[in-house]
């Protein structure tokens, strides 16, 4: 209503508004004004704030004005009477000052109480050039260019009713229509990889729309782009094969679709049935044969994985695996390339019986004689990876070991336990989730390996839940803790709020139950997620039980391999002896006696100790000499001289038919005296016989 640059009057009354001269009534009851009166004016552009003035000391705008502390200072003046007040700067400067009173209630002639107002000037005439396109409309203040068919440059004389004049110009451009410059490719993908089409066009305003097979495509699902210069679909199946084509729309022009010819090819995976399933326990010293021969690649390629990393020259379609470990097959398909892994088969260890041991004493013996064979082998324990027992939460009632830190080890008494045939008093419990039995000094290392190992200087008997980097959780409500108690039969030491030294984002709670009635080791977990793939469900950690420096078992090594409440229980194992010797001899007994040997009975007395919860074996060898009734060894027990029967080890003193050995690394070497006839003579290396002057000791035999 108001035109920029011009003046307005605004009267406090009533009356008829004078727009054309920008006389305005602000209605009210009364006309008239008095110097006391507190007015505020405000001009408004819709809601934009163009002016505002207070009119009289003290005036304050009110919220719904929209006017702030920026929009004006100071205050007009008042006047009384039949009055109003008047903008008459010729610019804003936001300040009472700008206005003044207006002794009169009439309406105002623009200019009469505003001496800086300049009158706008008045356009009188438009001239566009050249006419092209505009023919006819060159006087227009805004020509419409129609039928355009080439780019072309305008320019605009605008002149006023005072004979002033300006210009300015402006370049309308053309584009032709929907150009396609570069083609959308074919592509051949295996399931389950992501495709991708793309054009390049040009044209004005481009839209675009994605067809397959002739039908456009819609954006959802593992598609994207269908209305884009760029078509993806993710995770291709055998139905998203097909002839891929793309209709581009310019905002004029003609449209542009894309040759039929670009495809897209699904080929599938090869199948890859690993037998078997898993999980697998073997015994130690054994291989468990896994099978992927039964694939459907036309030319197959295996590749073996062991813990996800490729085993050298294992490209065969079997594999003998021997160790613990995750196991997996990659095959690849030949002909198209695609290939696909199988689930893992995790491979773990039963341990034989070891550190056999079998004697024989004596080890030489004569003919008649007793032989007492013995045998011994180290007890191991079997590993049940679904064991039965539950979690008994002792966070609020056990005692903690100590004031734990990072790394921090702790020594604890513990109600008698035999672990492997040894019973223990005392233990050290690591932060890193180890426990050392019998140990009062050295740590449990943060950096975990590969069972058995050597790494820990707190001992090599180990409990092992959880061996790895762990660390203390600060943040949450429960501070972080271990603790033991005895509950009924099972003494309990329980890591509770534990984390990963390297990340915090989570935290884990197992424990592990000695039951003292009858030797069982259960590792058991409330929560094994420290929230980061990492690092969750043991995947940087080993689980397992160690007996000594070189024997263990082992569950897992750096696999994600623990469950919330899954229960590992590991149970101590009875060995069975089996001897089996020469003669036919047999017998179950620990520790036999060969009772009356005889010739026949001399040779190797092999006893095999068997696990007798999984079977796996073990074996030792003991070896007995008969000495034959023929045979004479001397020993030289008394004195050199050859007809003591003391001096020879089964008595009695060689004759004609005898064979005669003289053993070596002894004291007393044999002196003949006499004439001696026998049938052969052996001289151990160093030995020696002696025959004294004028005698004879004559071999009839060999």
């Amino acid at each position: 209503i108001i035109p920029g640059n011009s003046v307005a009057v605004i009267c406090l009354g009533t009356g008829t508004n004078d727009i054309p001269n920008r006389y305005f009534n602000a209605v009210g009851t009364t006309d008239f004004w008095l110097s006391s009166s507190l007015v505020g004016i405000v001009l408004k552009n819709g809601a934009t704030v163009v002016d505002a003035v207070g009119c009289g000391s003290g005036y304050v705008f009110n919220a719904g004005t929209g006017v702030v502390a920026a929009d004006w200072a100071g205050f007009a003046p008042s006047a009384s009477g039949l009055a109003g007040t008047t903008r008459t700067a010729a610019a804003d400067n936001n300040t009472g000052a700008d206005w003044i009173g207006s002794s009169a209630g009439t309406p105002q002639t623009i200019g009469v109480y505003n001496p800086g107002y300049v009158t706008p000037p008045i356009v009188a005439s438009y001239a566009w050039s050249p006419s092209t396109f505009i023919a006819g409309q060159e006087a227009l203040q805004n020509p419409l260019a129609t039928a355009v068919t080439a780019a072309q440059a305008y320019s605009v004389l605008v002149t006023t009713t005072g004979g002033c004049t300006a210009t300015a110009n402006v370049a309308v451009t053309t584009t032709s229509d929907a150009t396609i410059n570069t083609q959308p490719s074919s592509a051949v993908k295996c399931t389950g990889n992501n495709a991708f089409f793309k054009v390049v066009a040009s044209g004005p305003a481009l839209t675009y729309q994605w067809r397959k097979d002739g039908n456009p495509i819609s954006n959802g699902g593992t598609i994207g782009g269908a209305t884009t210069d760029s078509l993806y679909i993710n995770g291709v199946v055998a139905g998203d094969a097909g002839v891929y084509t793309v209709l581009i729309t310019p905002a004029c022009g003609s449209n542009a679709t894309s040759n039929n010819t670009v495809t897209l090819t699904v080929n599938a995976k090869p199948t890859v049935p690993l037998t078997p399933a898993g999980p697998v326990t073997i015994c130690a010293g054994t291989t468990q044969t896994l099978n992927a021969a039964g694939t459907n690649a036309a030319t197959p390629a295996f590749t073996w994985l062991k813990n996800n990393v490729a085993i050298s020259g294992a490209t065969n379609p079997t594999y003998a695996a021997d160790t613990i470990a995750s196991y997996r097959v990659r095959v690849t398909d030949g002909v198209t390339g695609c290939f696909d892994t199988s689930l893992a088969v995790v491979v773990s260890l039963n341990p034989k019986p070891f550190g056999p041991t079998a004697t024989a004493t004596p080890a030489t013996v004569c003919i008649g004689s007793n032989v007492n064979l013995t045998s011994s082998a180290s007890i191991a324990y079997s590993m049940n990876p679904a064991g039965a027992e539950a979690f008994i939460d002792i966070e609020a009632t056990g005692t903690s070991v100590g004031a734990i830190s990072d790394d921090s080890e702790h020594n604890i008494g513990i109600p008698t336990f035999n672990f492997n045939g040894v019973n223990y008093t005392t233990a050290r419990v690591g932060m890193n989730g180890g426990i050392a039995l019998g140990s009062t000094s050295g740590e449990i290392s943060f950096g975990n390996a590969a069972l058995p190992s050597t790494a820990n200087s707190a001992g090599n008997i180990l409990l092992l839940p959880w061996w790895d980097d762990l660390d203390l959780e600060f943040v949450t409500a429960t501070p972080a803790s271990v603790k033991v108690e005895t509950v009924g039969s099972k003494f309990i030491i329980q890591y509770t709020n534990i984390t990963h030294n390297l990340d915090s984002t989570s935290t884990v709670k197992f424990q592990v139950q000695m039951d003292t009635a009858n030797g069982y080791i259960h590792f058991v977990y409330a929560d094994v997620d420290l929230g980061n793939v990492l690092f969750s469900n043991a995947v940087s950690g080993t689980v397992g039980i160690q007996y000594n420096s070189t024997n263990a078992t082992q569950y897992s090594f750096n696999t994600a391999s623990l469950t919330n409440g899954q229960c590992i229980t590991f149970t101590p194992i009875a060995v069975s002896y089996t001897w089996a010797g020469p003669n036919g001899f047999t017998s179950n007994l620990q520790n036999p006696v060969r009772n009356n040997v005889s010739s026949l009975d001399s040779g190797a007395y092999t006893v095999t100790f068997t696990n007798t919860v999984t079977g796996c074996i073990n074996t030792a060898t003991a070896t007995v000499n008969v000495i034959p009734a023929d045979t004479f060894e001397w020993t030289g027990a008394v004195s050199t001289d050859w007809t003591n029967a003391a001096n020879w080890f089964c008595g009695g003193v060689p004759t004609v038919n005898s064979k005669v050995i003289i053993r070596n690394g002894i004291t007393n070497y044999p002196v003949v005296n006499l004439n001696v006839e026998i049938k052969t003579l052996t001289v151990r290396a160093g030995a020696t016989v002696t025959v004294g002057t004028g005698f004879e000791l004559k071999l009839n035999g060999n």
